[in-house]
């Protein structure tokens, strides 16, 4: 299970060299940032057991560049990698790359259906696609198998090209919008559950 998929290039990274730039160090990861003199200043390490964490929380959802940054350079340390880590980190990527297809296809974090539309957002996602796919995985093969399972399913999920993440594949875009059709029509059907009534 120590096999990850390299991680998309981000254009900024290649192109130019963007507000941020991370790096690996020994103990975690490190964050510099350019100020107005053009060079880049450290901001923080971040321990390696907070990166995941503090991505999957949401905390830079809103900079989806620094993340990506910051997630490849964990990403790079195999003793990283336990089956746990490899779903958490997989399920950002999936619902990462299903926001920015949805943000190309749409102007915005919207999804539009047959039954409708619904705005969403990269932590959405992630919940969302924890309780209806990991649920199902663990359930059918236990803890350790089922995360080697959602693994696969989650980089099935992912458009691999020239051995980089560059986006949502068809097969994932077609899971996540059934998805979101059938949270739709068991709205049509049934309404709001009762405790997001306020």
């Amino acid at each position: 299970m120590s096999n990850v998929i390299p991680f998309q290039k981000v254009k900024e990274v290649t192109e130019q060299p963007g507000e941020y730039y991370a790096e690996a160090i020994h103990d975690g990861v490190k964050v510099y940032q350019k100020y107005s003199d053009n060079r880049y200043h450290e901001q923080e390490v971040i321990p390696f057991a907070d990166v995941l964490i503090r991505a999957d929380d949401g905390e830079w959802d809103d900079n989806r560049s620094l993340a990506l940054r910051l997630l490849a350079e964990w990403g790079g340390i195999p003793e990283n990698h336990s089956p746990h880590n490899l779903v958490v980190l997989y399920r950002w990527l999936v619902a990462d790359a299903y926001i920015a297809d949805l943000v190309a296809i749409n102007g915005r974090e919207e999804f539009h259906g047959q039954n409708g539309g619904m705005v969403t957002n990269r932590k959405i996602e992630r919940l969302a696609i924890a309780n209806n796919i990991e649920g199902t995985g663990i359930e059918r093969y236990g803890i350790e198998e089922g995360a080697k399972f959602i693994v696969k399913f989650y980089q099935q999920m992912l458009e691999i090209s020239n051995g980089n993440i560059v986006g949502i594949s068809a097969f994932g875009r077609d899971t996540l919008n059934e998805l979101h059709e059938g949270f739709l029509q068991a709205y049509i059907t049934e309404g709001l559950p009762n405790e997001t009534h306020h």
